[in-house]
This record gives C-alpha cells, structure tokens and sequence, in this order.
C-alpha cells in the first residue's frame, strides 16, 4: 500500500485532512504539524520510515523539496480558495495588502484585477524578506496582511492583523490526487530500473556511475568490497573517456590480479563503467606478455615496399583476417604488427605470445582476458605448430580477436593457402634503404630521451656511411649502432668518425659503394675481406686472387 504523509503548515488544516483520509482507502495517509524548518525536521525523522511521498504547502513544500530526497506534492491553492480568502479580506475597511510566494500572489494579482478588488499584492523570494516587507507595509498604513503562515505570524508579531490563506477540501484532494499519479509513475520507472540493472548485473558483475559533475551516483560490486581504483585513477578514465570519442577500455593491477575496466559516456555526461577482475596465474606461464599501455611510434616508410605493407595490414585487419608477417631478425615484424593495432584500435589490449616458450595446448584459457589483438611470434612452421595455430586460429575468429604470426622462417605458398593466412614478407634493411634516415631520426630522437644524448642531427656524410654498412640483424642492428655512437658522440651533429669507430668494434661489414668510383669499390672491397680476415694479408690476399705485394701497393695507393 502507498503511503502519504501530509506535513501541515498550520492546525486548522488537520480536520480537513482527516475528512480526506476517508475517501482514500487504499493509501495510508497520515499527517503532522510543521511549518518551514519545524516541517523539514518531522519530515526527516519520517523518511526513515516507510513513506512514499511527502505533501505540504507553500513555503513548507518548496524547503521541503530542497531537503528532502523524497518526492514532495504541494498543496496549491485553489482558484475558489483564493476567490474566497480575497473577498473576505476585500470587505475589512482597512488598508490590507497580500503578501507572498509567486505560488500565491500570480494567481492572486489576477483575481484581484479581474474583481476590481481594493487590494494590493507584494512577492517574495525568500522567507527572510517578509518582516523587512511587513515593517515597511506598517509604515505606509497597511493594518491587515493576508498570506501563509509565516506571513501571519510575522504580522501579529510585529502589531498586524494576520489573515491566513487557508486551502480547502478540494486542493487537498487534487494534491493527493496528484501525489498517487506521480507514485505510479515512479513505480513504473523504479520497475523498469530493476529491470535494466538485472540484466546488467546479469551481464556484468561490477557497474559503477558518474554524474556529469564526476560524483559516483551508483555502484554495483560482487568482486571487490569497496571501490578499488583511487581518485586519481578515475580522475584520468574520466578524461580519457572525453578524449577517446566517449569509450574506452584501460587495465589496472590489483595485487596479483588485473581489472579491466570498459567505460561509456551518455548524452548528458553520464559515465558508465563495467569492472571485470581476472587472475594473473595464467600470464605467468614463460612466453606471455600482456600490454595495456601502448604508445604510437612512427613508422619508417618512405620505401614503396613499406606503404604497400602498411596499407595492406590496416586493411586486413578491418576485415579481421589473419596476417602472417615473415621475414629475417631484426626487419620490425612484431613492431609493425604492434603499429598497425595502435592505428585501427589504440585502447585495446594486445597480447603477446611466444611460440618457442608457451604451452599452447591451453590456448583456449588466453582468451578470458578479452584481448582485441594477439601476436603469436617465434613461430616455425612445422606439422604440431600448424596444428595449434589452427585452433588458436578459429579462437580468435569466434572471440573477434585480430591474428598476427610473425615467423623468421620460409612459408611454402601452399601452406600459406591451406592455413588460410594472409602473408606479408618484410623486406632486408638494404633493401630498403629509402627508410633509413628517417629510422635514425627517430633512435636520435628516442635516445636523446632516454639518456639525454647530445647529437640531435646526424651529417650528409655519416648518412652516407650508413648507407653502405650490412646490418646483419636489420633495423635492430642500425638501432644498436646509433644507440652506441649518440652516447659516445660529444657534438650535437652525429659524424661518421664516431661511427667508424663503432662499426669497427662491432665488426660491421661494409657493403661496397656500387654508385662510386671503381678505385672506391675496390678499396671497400679489399677493406670489407681485410675486416673479415682479421687483417691477415695473406689470407685476404688470396681470397682476392692477388699475390701479396699487390695487395700492398693497392693499399698504399
């Protein structure tokens, strides 16, 4: 049964009240006196109990509603209640005045008018405003003051004659005619609410929501006790949410556990976020590594080669098709792999997985974690790998998780099409060499970061010597050398004698430059096989099919 409780600003409304709870049968209406703060106070001592809604009057009612997180009802005066108070009040012979809340003096200005009635009519927005008004009113000669209950008492304290605007019978019906139409609406609502929250709570096993003011106004939590991100964490997904087109998906540690954390941001700035705990144990295995935290770096393509793969790469992934990225150690296959992921879904996990360390016969239990991206890497084509890529193959179809194997190994094109794969071969640094002075200025760039190195450009003629270097292991061998020659360089130029002196503690062979002179490639030739000859003359004499001394001489020259 509903229940009504009527907070009376003043006594004489009780017997009304009472004739009204006769007609109500089905609600419980029950009622106290209080008017302004005395009301506030019952009805906070009644809202512990089982009331539905609360009804009051005029200033009562607004104070109420600013206090209350209850819904409240007021009682509006009645064309007839204002109709009869002002033509008594309109027959005193002294000067009276009506004296209000907009609630009571719009309807009153308009009646007054209409009626051609001998009074006048003064608002107020604030209780704190009437004794000043009243004062005011008894200086210009006004003997009886019509209005609420603070109004007449205020006036009888101060020397007025009070006339109290009393509501009748049928603005009390109306009210709680009003009162029982709000409650069934609100039950509606409240039905519809459990609803939605079971099927969410179905769904999800910890909600929680901001207001457009990042106040939390509601959480739901089965797996943890209390909220278990700090301020600050929320402080950022809040930002993030804003930035990140109103979604996002963030991990957290949590001892030795990890939450993943999916966010939503409605319409009137409404944050909705789900929590979803999982243990580590299984990411704890050797040769799997999970990354959250992803950061875009650029990529190196100048080469024709390197946008066409690119290009290719973002396409198949929007499609969700599996990529076999092959090529020797060092050429970027799992960097490439990582910058394509960043490019189509910067927010969602990635996890790594190496080939040659994990137990892949539990593959099945890496997808509890949700990731959008897994990079199988280290993978060697034979029979049993084949058959575990297949079925973490149809598990990433099903879970609509993005498939990259990078593999150092040669892929028969047969293979290639029975698996289904769509294969994208890297080429060799020297191959693709148009990137190379944008790959060293990113590691200047980098390095200068992390270490504070000096050299922020490198020279025509350094470039140049790079250029005819071999790189055995690629961009990851260009990557050590640069590393190696910016923590040794002094200038804030990088010059090639700083990396001759490299390449020669490292060994690194030179190609010969085939766009010099035939002196110049002779004499990088005969450098190149004295390097590797340890510069054992006879040996690199007899390699280069020449005797001893006219190796010498070409030496000498």
């Amino acid at each position: 049964m509903l229940h009504f409780h009527i907070i009376a600003p003043y006594q004489a409304m009780i017997p009304i009240i009472e004739e009204c709870q006769q007609m109500f049968s089905n609600i419980k209406i029950t009622y106290s006196v209080g008017d302004l703060q005395e009301g506030v106070k019952v009805a906070a001592q009644k809202e512990k109990e089982d009331v539905d809604i609360f009804i009051s009057r005029g200033g009562t009612a607004r104070i109420l509603k600013e206090h209350m997180t209850l819904p409240v009802v007021d009682i509006h005066l009645s064309g007839y209640d204002l109709t009869r108070s002002l033509t008594l009040a309109s027959q005193i012979h002294e000067k009276t005045a009506v004296v209000g809340f907009s609630n009571i003096t719009t309807g009153a200005s308009s009646i007054i008018e209409l009626l051609n009635l001998p009074l006048k009519v003064f608002t107020v927005t604030r209780s704190e405003e009437v004794a000043p008004l009243l004062l005011r009113l008894k200086e210009e000669g006004y003997y009886h003051i019509l209005g609420d209950v603070i109004t007449v008492k205020t006036s009888e304290a101060i020397g007025l004659r009070g006339m109290l605007l009393q509501s009748g019978k049928e603005s009390i019906i109306r009210a709680i005619e009003e009162a029982a139409f709000l409650a069934e609406q609100l039950q509606k609502q409240t039905h519809f609410k459990n609803l939605f929250e079971d099927i969410l709570v179905k769904e999800h096993r910890n909600i929680i929501v901001f207001n457009q003011y990042n106040e939390m106004v509601y959480k739901h939590f089965e797996d943890f006790t209390d909220n278990p991100l700090s301020q600050q964490d929320w402080y950022v997904l809040h930002s993030s949410i804003q930035s990140e087109n109103y979604q996002l998906t963030k991990y957290y540690p949590f001892g030795e556990e990890q939450i993943r954390i999916t966010g939503y941001q409605g319409k009137e700035q409404f944050k909705l976020y789900f929590l979803e705990k999982y243990s580590l144990n299984r990411l704890q295995e050797q040769g799997i590594r999970l990354k959250s935290e992803l950061q875009k770096e650029p990529v190196a393509s100048q080469s024709e080669q390197i946008k066409k793969h690119m290009k290719t790469m973002i396409a198949l992934y929007k499609k969700n098709k599996p990529i076999l990225i092959t090529g020797e150690k060092g050429t970027g296959k799992k960097f490439l792999a990582t910058q394509v992921h960043i490019d189509i879904a910067p927010n969602d996990l990635v996890m790594e997985i190496d080939a040659a360390l994990c137990n892949m016969k539990k593959a099945n239990d890496l997808f509890f974690l949700k990731p959008e991206c897994l990079i199988l890497y280290n993978v060697i084509p034979n029979q049993e790998t084949l058959g575990w890529i297949r079925d973490i193959k149809n598990l990433c179809e099903q879970n609509d998780v993005q498939l990259f194997i990078t593999s150092e190994h040669s892929w028969s094109h047969e293979t290639v099409e029975q698996e289904k794969l769509h294969q994208i071969h890297l080429p060799k640094l020297v191959e693709r060499i148009d990137d190379l002075q944008e790959l060293v200025i990113y590691f200047l760039a980098d390095y200068h970061q992390k270490y504070g190195t000096t050299a922020m450009k490198i020279s025509e003629e350094a470039l140049t010597y790079l250029k005819g270097l071999s790189y055995q292991n690629h961009v990851d061998s260009l990557r050590d050398l640069i590393k190696q020659a910016t923590l040794n360089e002094k200038d804030y130029i990088l010059h090639k004698k700083t990396l001759e002196a490299i390449s020669e503690q490292n060994q690194l062979p030179q190609i010969f430059p085939i766009n010099g002179t035939l002196k110049e490639m002779e004499a990088a030739i005969i450098a190149q096989v004295l390097r590797e000859e340890d510069n054992n003359q006879t040996k690199a004499a007899k390699r280069l099919g020449i005797n001893r001394a006219t190796l010498w001489r070409k030496l000498k020259e």
